[in-house]
C-alpha cells in the first residue's frame, strides 16, 4: 500500500496501469489499464469501479480536466486525445498526429502536454485552445510533470534521460533541478 497526502493507495493488480485522482472531485478516480483495454473510473474514492469506455490504442498518460470529470486527455503513441464523454468516445484534441509522452492537469486547472515535434503545450482553463510553452527539449522527451500547489508557475519535470529539471517561469526556461 502507498500512502500520499494522507490517501492511502492498494494495488490491485500488476498489470501497466495509469491511475490518477481528478482535482475538482476527490471522490472521483480514473484509471487506464492494458490488462482490461478500458478507462476505468470511480465515483466513490476508489471503492467500486467500471469501465467508463475503450483505451485509446497505445495510451501512455492520462488526465482529465479539474472542471468537468466526463473531459478526459490521453497522450498516446498516435497524438495527444480527449474524450468528452468520460472515456466512451476519443479524438484527436490537435491537427497533429505526433505522440504524446506526458499529459497533466495542474492544481489551477490548467492542462500540460508534450508532444514530439512541438514540445511543452498547454491549454489554460479560460482559454480554448492549446499554446505552446517551449520547445527547445533538443532530444529530450518529458515524460512526467508536476506543480508546486502553491506556486502553479513553479513546474517540475522528468525527462527520458532521467534529467529532472524545474521551471519558476511556467516551463519558459528549463534550468537543470538543483
Amino acid at each position: 500500500m502507498e500512502a500520499s497526502a494522507g490517501l492511502s493507495y492498494l494495488q490491485a493488480h500488476s498489470a501497466q496501469s495509469t491511475f490518477m485522482r481528478l482535482p475538482s472531485a476527490k471522490r472521483i478516480q480514473l484509471s487506464s489499464t492494458a490488462l482490461l483495454g478500458g478507462i476505468q473510473i470511480s465515483r466513490d474514492g476508489g471503492r467500486t469501479w467500471s469501465i467508463a469506455g475503450l483505451a485509446p490504442a497505445e495510451i501512455v498518460d492520462l488526465a482529465a480536466s479539474s472542471e468537468n470529470s466526463n473531459i478526459v486527455y490521453a497522450a498516446t503513441k498516435r497524438g495527444l486525445m480527449i474524450s468528452r464523454d468520460a472515456g466512451k468516445i476519443w479524438e484527436m484534441a490537435l491537427q497533429q498526429t505526433q505522440p504524446a509522452t506526458m499529459v497533466e492537469t495542474m492544481p489551477d486547472g490548467t492542462i500540460y502536454a508534450f508532444v514530439i515535434g512541438s514540445g511543452l503545450i498547454k491549454l489554460p482553463l479560460s482559454e480554448p485552445s492549446w499554446r505552446p510553452v517551449n520547445e527547445a527539449f533538443g532530444d529530450q522527451l518529458i515524460l512526467h510533470l508536476a506543480a508546486d500547489p502553491t506556486d502553479p508557475l513553479r513546474l517540475f519535470a522528468v525527462t527520458d534521460a532521467g534529467r529532472i529539471l524545474s521551471s519558476t517561469d511556467g516551463g519558459k526556461t528549463w534550468p537543470p533541478f538543483s
